[in-house]
C-alpha cells in the first residue's frame, strides 16, 4: 500500500515538472512607434565606477533630444513602463535580453553600449539596433584619457557618429510649450490634434501655444477627450480611463489569428481529493476582424486536457466557443483513472449511507479503496460582465458520469456518493469589486462565491459560501504569460456531512504561448 502511494506522488511530480518547463516561442509585441528610441544603460567593463556610467547615460539620452530626429523615451518613465510589464534591467547584458526590452518599451530603435577601461583610457562603444529586426544598423566607438567633463563631451561627438548627422539648432520665433501625459492605467495611446503622438507615459514638447485637443485611448477603456490650454511652461496631466463594461481576462491580438498555448492550474483544496494539477493543449482561432470589444476576442478552439490527483487521472479532449465576449461554452469528455489508494473509490451499501469524514478515514485505515475507470462528458456554460469595477461571473456545469463499478460508491473529486450512472448540476456564481488595477491583466478583485451542487440519483444537495479573491499579476511575470492566484474561504450552508466543516482552497494557473500567428 506504500508502495502504491509512493508511486502515485512521484507521478504527480513529474507531471508538474514537466508542464512548468515548456518555454515560450511566441508572444504577443506592443505595437511600435518607429520614430521613438530608448537608451538602455550602458554596461561596466573593468572596473568602471556605476556613477560614471549613468553620468554617461544620461548625457547619450541629453544628445539625442538635442538632434531632434527621434522621440526619446527618459530614464524614468523607461523603468516605469519595464517595472509594469515585470522585466528587470539588472542584467540585462545580452544582445537578445535588450532586444527584448526594447519590444516592450514599443520603441523603434534602442541604443545600447558600453564602459571599459584600460590603463588611464576610457573606452566607449555605443550601437544603435532595429527593435523588429535585432539588427546593429550603426555603431561608434572612441577613447578619452582625462576627466569626467571630458567623457560627457565626448558623447556629443559619438551620438553624431551614430546617427550620421549633425544636430540641429531649431530657429524659434516664440517659445514652445508641453505635456507630461500619464493615464491609468498606462500604455494608452496618445492623440494630439488627432495625429498619433505616442504612448503613455511621455512628454509632447515643442507645442504650438493655444488650445489643443487631447485624445487618450486604451483598448478595453472608454476614450479620454478634452481640449487642453497649453502655455509656454509645461502642463502635467493625468487620464484616468473607465473599463468598458466587459470581463476580460486575457488579451490577444486584435484581427484574425490562431494561436497554440498551454494552460497549467495548480490547485490545493480541503477536501478529500486535496491536490490536483490540471495540464491542457489548447489551440484557438479568433475568426473576429470586429473593433467591438463584444466581437473583437471571438474564438473557437480545441484542446487536449489531464488532470492528476494522488488518488486519480483524468485525459481528454474538449471544444470551446466565445461567439460574444460576455459568454463562453465548452464541452468536454475525459477518461478517469481511480488508482484504489485514498478515498478511489470505497463502496457503500446504498444512496443514504455516512460518509463523513470520520467514516471515509476508517476506510481508507482499512485499505477498502478499489481500482476503477470510467469516462465523463460536460456542457459548461460561462457568463461573465464588468461594470465599472463590479464583475460578476455565472459558471454552470451540467455533467454525465459513467463509472465501471457496481452499486453505489464515494467519488473524491465530487465530495459525494454515486452510483454507475451519474448525472451532477453544478451552478457557480461569483460577485467582486477591482479594488486595484493598473490594466486588463494587472488587477486585485475581492468578492464572494456561491456554488450549488446536485447529484441525480442521491438527491444529494450542497450549498456552499465562500469569501474569494483574485490577484491578476500581470501579463508576464517570473517567464510566465498571464499568472492568476485565486484563494478562498469559506463553510457549507447545506451539507448532510459538510456543514461544520470550513473550506479552503488555493488555485493558481499560467499559460506559455507555443505560436501565435
Amino acid at each position: 500500500m506504500q508502495r502504491i502511494k509512493f508511486i502515485a506522488f512521484i507521478i504527480l511530480t513529474f507531471l508538474f515538472f514537466l508542464s512548468g518547463r515548456v518555454p515560450s516561442l511566441a508572444q504577443e509585441e506592443p505595437i511600435r512607434v518607429e520614430k521613438m528610441i530608448a537608451v538602455l544603460d550602458l554596461n561596466l567593463v573593468g572596473g568602471v565606477n556605476k556613477a560614471l556610467t549613468t553620468a554617461l547615460t544620461n548625457a547619450l539620452i541629453n544628445e539625442l533630444v538635442a538632434l531632434r530626429i527621434y522621440e526619446v523615451i527618459d530614464r524614468a518613465n523607461r523603468d516605469k513602463i519595464l517595472s509594469e510589464q515585470g522585466f528587470q534591467l539588472k542584467d540585462c547584458v545580452e544582445e537578445e535580453c535588450r532586444v527584448e526590452a526594447g519590444r516592450l518599451l514599443g520603441v523603434g530603435k534602442i541604443v545600447v553600449g558600453s564602459v571599459s577601461k584600460v590603463g588611464e583610457a576610457h573606452f566607449i562603444n555605443i550601437q544603435l539596433i532595429n527593435v523588429e529586426t535585432g539588427t546593429v544598423e550603426a555603431s561608434a566607438m572612441d577613447k578619452c584619457v582625462g576627466t569626467i567633463d571630458k567623457l560627457v563631451d565626448l558623447m556629443s561627438t559619438l551620438v553624431t557618429k551614430l546617427i550620421g548627422v549633425k544636430p540641429k539648432v531649431p530657429r524659434r520665433v516664440k517659445a514652445m510649450g508641453s505635456l507630461n501625459i500619464t493615464s491609468e492605467p498606462a500604455g494608452a495611446r496618445v492623440f494630439l490634434d488627432g495625429e498619433p503622438v505616442g504612448t503613455a507615459p511621455t512628454i509632447l514638447r515643442d507645442i504650438e501655444p493655444g488650445e489643443h485637443k487631447l485624445s487618450i485611448k486604451k483598448e478595453g477603456c472608454l476614450p479620454y477627450e478634452m481640449t487642453v490650454k497649453v502655455g509656454t511652461e509645461e502642463v502635467a496631466m493625468e487620464a484616468k480611463l473607465k473599463r468598458l463594461g466587459v470581463l476580460k481576462v486575457s488579451r490577444e491580438p486584435t484581427g484574425k489569428h490562431s494561436r497554440l498555448f498551454l494552460a497549467n492550474e495548480i490547485s490545493g483544496r480541503v477536501t478529500p481529493e486535496g491536490a490536483a494539477d490540471a495540464v491542457e493543449l489548447n489551440y484557438f482561432y479568433y475568426y473576429s476582424d470586429s473593433d467591438s470589444i463584444l466581437f473583437k476576442n471571438n474564438h473557437i478552439g480545441i484542446g487536449l486536457a489531464d488532470t492528476i490527483s494522488p488518488a486519480t487521472n483524468s485525459v481528454g479532449a474538449f471544444i470551446e466557443i466565445e461567439p460574444i465576449a460576455v459568454f463562453t461554452l465548452r464541452l468536454q469528455y475525459g477518461y478517469i483513472q481511480y488508482f484504489g489508494i485514498f478515498t478511489a473509490i470505497l463502496n457503500f451499501p446504498d444512496k443514504d449511507s455516512d460518509y463523513s469524514d470520520k467514516v471515509l478515514d476508517d476506510k481508507q485505515e482499512a485499505d477498502e479503496a478499489e481500482w476503477a475507470t470510467g469516462s465523463r462528458f460536460s456542457i459548461q456554460p460561462t457568463f461573465q460582465i464588468q461594470i465599472w469595477r463590479f464583475i460578476a461571473v455565472d459558471m454552470l456545469s451540467l455533467e454525465w458520469w459513467n463509472i465501471n463499478k457496481d452499486g453505489y460508491f464515494y467519488e473524491p473529486s465530487n465530495d459525494t456518493l454515486m452510483k454507475t450512472n451519474e448525472y451532477f448540476l453544478m451552478n457557480t456564481t461569483i460577485a467582486g469589486f477591482e479594488l486595484w488595477g493598473r490594466d486588463e491583466n494587472t488587477r486585485v478583485i475581492l468578492g464572494t462565491r456561491y456554488t450549488y451542487f446536485r447529484a441525480d440519483s442521491t438527491n444529494k444537495v450542497r450549498k456552499q459560501l465562500d469569501g474569494v479573491m483574485i490577484w491578476m499579476m500581470g501579463e508576464r511575470r517570473w517567464g510566465m504569460e498571464k499568472p492568476l492566484l485565486v484563494m478562498a474561504a469559506g463553510g457549507f450552508l447545506e451539507d448532510r456531512y459538510r456543514e461544520e466543516d470550513f473550506f479552503l482552497g488555493v488555485v493558481f494557473n499560467f499559460e506559455y504561448s507555443i505560436l501565435t500567428r
